[in-house]
Protein backbone atom coordinates (compact mmCIF):
# COMPACT_ATOMS: atom_id res chain seq x y z
CA UNK A 1 0.00 0.00 0.00
CA UNK A 2 2.71 2.52 0.62
CA UNK A 3 4.10 1.16 -2.36
CA UNK A 4 1.12 2.17 -4.62
CA UNK A 5 0.87 5.54 -2.44
CA UNK A 6 3.89 7.17 -3.37
CA UNK A 7 3.88 6.10 -7.09
CA UNK A 8 1.11 8.51 -6.65
CA UNK A 9 2.11 10.97 -4.59
CA UNK A 10 0.35 10.09 -1.60
CA UNK A 11 1.47 9.96 1.63
CA UNK A 12 0.38 7.08 4.10
CA UNK A 13 -0.66 8.22 7.80
CA UNK A 14 -1.24 5.29 9.98
CA UNK A 15 -4.43 6.68 12.28
CA UNK A 16 -4.69 3.81 14.34
CA UNK A 17 -4.62 -0.16 14.56
CA UNK A 18 -7.46 -2.55 15.80
CA UNK A 19 -7.71 -6.45 16.48
CA UNK A 20 -9.64 -7.50 12.89
CA UNK A 21 -10.30 -11.29 11.39
CA UNK A 22 -7.00 -9.97 9.26
CA UNK A 23 -3.73 -10.46 9.30
CA UNK A 24 -1.62 -8.50 11.51
CA UNK A 25 -0.14 -4.94 9.57
CA UNK A 26 -3.14 -5.20 6.58
CA UNK A 27 -5.22 -2.27 6.14
CA UNK A 28 -8.64 -2.47 7.15
CA UNK A 29 -10.10 0.67 6.12
CA UNK A 30 -8.70 4.59 4.27
CA UNK A 31 -9.83 7.66 4.55
CA UNK A 32 -10.04 9.33 1.75
CA UNK A 33 -12.01 5.99 0.36
CA UNK A 34 -10.34 4.98 -2.95
CA UNK A 35 -11.82 6.48 -6.10
CA UNK A 36 -12.60 9.73 -4.12
CA UNK A 37 -10.67 12.90 -5.25
CA UNK A 38 -8.77 14.82 -3.11
CA UNK A 39 -6.73 17.93 -2.93
CA UNK A 40 -4.76 16.20 -0.25
CA UNK A 41 -2.08 14.35 -0.22
CA UNK A 42 -2.31 12.46 2.89
CA UNK A 43 -4.63 8.94 3.02
CA UNK A 44 -5.44 8.11 6.66
CA UNK A 45 -5.45 4.23 7.12
CA UNK A 46 -6.56 1.61 9.82
CA UNK A 47 -4.31 -0.81 10.08
CA UNK A 48 -5.36 -4.57 12.14
CA UNK A 49 -3.37 -5.87 14.29
CA UNK A 50 -4.57 -9.10 14.52
CA UNK A 51 -7.35 -10.95 15.96
CA UNK A 52 -8.17 -10.25 19.51
CA UNK A 53 -6.40 -12.42 21.86
CA UNK A 54 -8.33 -14.86 23.24
CA UNK A 55 -8.01 -16.48 27.23
CA UNK A 56 -7.08 -20.53 27.24
CA UNK A 57 -10.00 -22.53 28.98
CA UNK A 58 -9.48 -24.32 32.33
CA UNK A 59 -10.06 -27.81 31.39
CA UNK A 60 -7.79 -29.63 34.26
CA UNK A 61 -10.02 -32.24 36.01
CA UNK A 62 -12.43 -32.47 32.84
CA UNK A 63 -12.53 -36.35 31.14
CA UNK A 64 -10.30 -35.79 28.02
CA UNK A 65 -12.89 -35.73 25.51
CA UNK A 66 -15.16 -32.97 27.19
CA UNK A 67 -11.86 -30.89 27.56
CA UNK A 68 -11.07 -31.02 23.35
CA UNK A 69 -14.29 -31.11 22.36
CA UNK A 70 -14.39 -27.44 24.41
CA UNK A 71 -11.00 -26.06 23.14
CA UNK A 72 -11.87 -26.66 19.88
CA UNK A 73 -15.19 -25.25 19.97
CA UNK A 74 -13.24 -22.30 21.47
CA UNK A 75 -10.92 -22.06 18.30
CA UNK A 76 -7.56 -23.42 19.71
CA UNK A 77 -5.63 -26.55 17.71
CA UNK A 78 -5.20 -29.44 19.65
CA UNK A 79 -1.22 -30.77 20.14
CA UNK A 80 -0.55 -34.49 20.30
CA UNK A 81 -1.89 -34.93 24.21
CA UNK A 82 0.87 -36.10 26.99
CA UNK A 83 0.08 -38.95 29.48
CA UNK A 84 1.69 -39.14 33.00
CA UNK A 85 1.02 -42.26 36.04
CA UNK A 86 -0.99 -40.40 39.11
CA UNK A 87 -1.81 -41.14 42.22
CA UNK A 88 -4.59 -38.42 42.59
CA UNK A 89 -5.84 -37.67 39.57
CA UNK A 90 -8.32 -40.42 37.79
CA UNK A 91 -6.94 -41.83 34.33
CA UNK A 92 -8.27 -40.56 31.26
CA UNK A 93 -9.32 -36.66 33.24
CA UNK A 94 -6.71 -33.81 32.68
CA UNK A 95 -3.70 -32.88 34.55
CA UNK A 96 -2.87 -29.79 32.82
CA UNK A 97 -2.75 -27.34 29.88
CA UNK A 98 -0.10 -25.39 27.86
CA UNK A 99 -0.82 -22.64 27.92
CA UNK A 100 -1.95 -22.84 31.68
CA UNK A 101 -5.51 -22.05 31.47
CA UNK A 102 -6.15 -18.46 31.31
CA UNK A 103 -3.41 -17.82 29.38
CA UNK A 104 -4.71 -14.77 26.47
CA UNK A 105 -3.03 -16.03 22.75
CA UNK A 106 -4.45 -15.62 19.49
CA UNK A 107 -6.97 -17.45 18.51
CA UNK A 108 -6.52 -21.08 17.10
CA UNK A 109 -3.08 -21.26 18.94
CA UNK A 110 -1.57 -24.76 19.76
CA UNK A 111 -2.58 -25.99 23.12
CA UNK A 112 -1.50 -29.27 24.41
CA UNK A 113 -3.39 -31.23 27.03
CA UNK A 114 -1.75 -33.88 30.23
CA UNK A 115 -3.70 -36.54 30.41
CA UNK A 116 -3.99 -38.99 33.60
CA UNK A 117 -3.10 -42.94 33.10
CA UNK A 118 -4.20 -43.10 37.05
CA UNK A 119 -1.95 -45.12 39.20
CA UNK A 120 1.26 -46.45 38.09
CA UNK A 121 1.90 -50.26 37.74
CA UNK A 122 2.63 -51.61 40.98
CA UNK A 123 4.87 -54.54 41.60
CA UNK A 124 3.86 -57.70 43.80
CA UNK A 125 5.65 -57.79 47.23
CA UNK A 126 7.11 -60.75 48.59
CA UNK A 127 4.64 -62.19 51.03
CA UNK A 128 5.93 -65.43 51.16
CA UNK A 129 6.38 -67.46 54.26
CA UNK A 130 4.05 -65.25 56.56
CA UNK A 131 0.16 -66.03 57.26
CA UNK A 132 -2.61 -65.44 55.15
CA UNK A 133 -3.31 -62.37 57.47
CA UNK A 134 -0.44 -60.62 57.19
CA UNK A 135 -0.30 -61.43 53.74
CA UNK A 136 -3.49 -60.25 52.86
CA UNK A 137 -3.13 -56.97 55.12
CA UNK A 138 0.10 -56.12 52.82
CA UNK A 139 -1.04 -56.73 49.44
CA UNK A 140 -4.44 -54.55 50.49
CA UNK A 141 -2.26 -51.88 51.52
CA UNK A 142 -0.79 -51.39 48.52
CA UNK A 143 -4.30 -51.53 47.12
CA UNK A 144 -4.69 -55.14 45.38
CA UNK A 145 -7.90 -57.61 45.92
CA UNK A 146 -7.22 -60.33 47.83
CA UNK A 147 -8.04 -64.33 47.65
CA UNK A 148 -7.26 -67.05 48.61
CA UNK A 149 -6.69 -69.83 46.32
CA UNK A 150 -6.69 -74.12 47.07
CA UNK A 151 -4.32 -74.54 49.97
CA UNK A 152 -1.16 -76.75 48.54
CA UNK A 153 0.96 -79.45 50.39
CA UNK A 154 4.39 -78.42 51.01
CA UNK A 155 8.04 -80.14 51.69
CA UNK A 156 9.68 -76.71 52.51
CA UNK A 157 6.77 -74.70 53.94
CA UNK A 158 5.44 -75.31 57.22
CA UNK A 159 1.48 -75.66 57.74
CA UNK A 160 -0.27 -72.28 57.38
CA UNK A 161 2.43 -70.30 56.10
CA UNK A 162 2.27 -68.93 52.38
CA UNK A 163 3.62 -70.34 49.65
CA UNK A 164 3.52 -67.82 47.17
CA UNK A 165 0.80 -66.07 45.12
CA UNK A 166 -0.95 -65.51 41.38
CA UNK A 167 0.50 -63.59 39.42
CA UNK A 168 3.99 -64.58 40.64
CA UNK A 169 5.96 -62.36 43.50
CA UNK A 170 7.90 -59.85 41.87
CA UNK A 171 5.45 -59.25 38.89
CA UNK A 172 4.43 -55.89 38.20
CA UNK A 173 0.81 -55.51 37.42
CA UNK A 174 -1.92 -52.90 37.17
CA UNK A 175 -2.54 -51.35 40.48
CA UNK A 176 -5.80 -52.19 41.64
CA UNK A 177 -5.46 -55.86 40.34
CA UNK A 178 -6.59 -59.23 41.88
CA UNK A 179 -4.00 -61.46 43.91
CA UNK A 180 -4.83 -65.13 44.71
CA UNK A 181 -2.47 -66.30 48.38
CA UNK A 182 -1.81 -69.89 48.07
CA UNK A 183 -0.99 -71.02 51.54
CA UNK A 184 0.53 -74.23 52.56
CA UNK A 185 -0.77 -77.40 53.88
CA UNK A 186 2.69 -78.84 54.92
CA UNK A 187 4.05 -81.94 53.99
CA UNK A 188 1.86 -84.88 52.04
CA UNK A 189 1.58 -87.33 54.67
CA UNK A 190 0.67 -90.94 54.62
CA UNK A 191 0.23 -93.64 56.92
CA UNK A 192 3.27 -96.18 56.19
CA UNK A 193 1.66 -99.46 57.15
CA UNK A 194 4.49 -101.75 59.15
CA UNK A 195 5.32 -104.52 57.00
CA UNK A 196 7.61 -106.95 60.00
CA UNK A 197 6.74 -110.36 59.81
CA UNK A 198 5.64 -110.23 56.13
CA UNK A 199 6.69 -111.51 53.11
CA UNK A 200 8.96 -108.77 51.24
CA UNK A 201 7.37 -109.31 47.85
CA UNK A 202 3.77 -107.80 50.07
CA UNK A 203 5.91 -105.01 51.45
CA UNK A 204 7.45 -103.84 48.14
CA UNK A 205 4.08 -104.11 46.11
CA UNK A 206 2.08 -102.34 48.93
CA UNK A 207 5.17 -99.58 48.85
CA UNK A 208 5.38 -99.16 45.55
CA UNK A 209 1.25 -98.76 45.12
CA UNK A 210 1.38 -95.66 48.10
CA UNK A 211 4.29 -93.55 45.96
CA UNK A 212 7.26 -94.43 48.11
CA UNK A 213 10.54 -95.38 47.74
CA UNK A 214 12.22 -98.59 49.29
CA UNK A 215 15.67 -99.06 50.53
CA UNK A 216 16.13 -102.95 50.89
CA UNK A 217 18.92 -104.31 52.92
CA UNK A 218 19.04 -107.73 53.04
CA UNK A 219 18.74 -110.10 49.92
CA UNK A 220 16.17 -109.29 47.76
CA UNK A 221 14.67 -112.49 47.82
CA UNK A 222 10.65 -111.60 47.83
CA UNK A 223 9.46 -114.93 49.94
CA UNK A 224 11.68 -113.53 52.59
CA UNK A 225 10.04 -112.17 55.85
CA UNK A 226 10.71 -108.49 56.58
CA UNK A 227 12.50 -108.45 59.87
CA UNK A 228 13.06 -104.54 60.18
CA UNK A 229 11.32 -101.43 58.99
CA UNK A 230 11.65 -97.70 59.41
CA UNK A 231 9.14 -96.01 59.26
CA UNK A 232 6.90 -98.46 60.13
CA UNK A 233 3.24 -97.39 61.36
CA UNK A 234 4.07 -93.91 61.40
CA UNK A 235 3.16 -90.97 59.03
CA UNK A 236 6.07 -89.85 56.27
CA UNK A 237 6.18 -87.84 53.22
CA UNK A 238 4.36 -88.97 49.98
CA UNK A 239 7.32 -90.20 47.77
CA UNK A 240 9.67 -90.71 50.61
CA UNK A 241 12.27 -93.54 51.11
CA UNK A 242 11.16 -96.63 53.82
CA UNK A 243 13.96 -98.62 54.72
CA UNK A 244 13.27 -102.46 54.99
CA UNK A 245 15.45 -104.99 56.26
CA UNK A 246 15.17 -108.70 55.68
Amino acid sequence: ATAQADAQGFDIDVSKEEHAPDPAGTIISQSPESGTFTDGKTVKVVVSSGPAPIAVLDVVNQPQADAENALRGAGFVLGAPKTEFSDTVANGTVMSVDPPGGTEVPPESTVTLTVSKGRAPVAIPDVSKGSFDQAKATLEGRGFTVTRGDDQFSDTIPSDQVIGTHPDIGKTVPYGSSVEVVVSKGPDLIMVPSFIGDFLGTALAQLDALGFQVDLKGPQQLSKRVQDQTPAGAPAPRGSTVSLGT
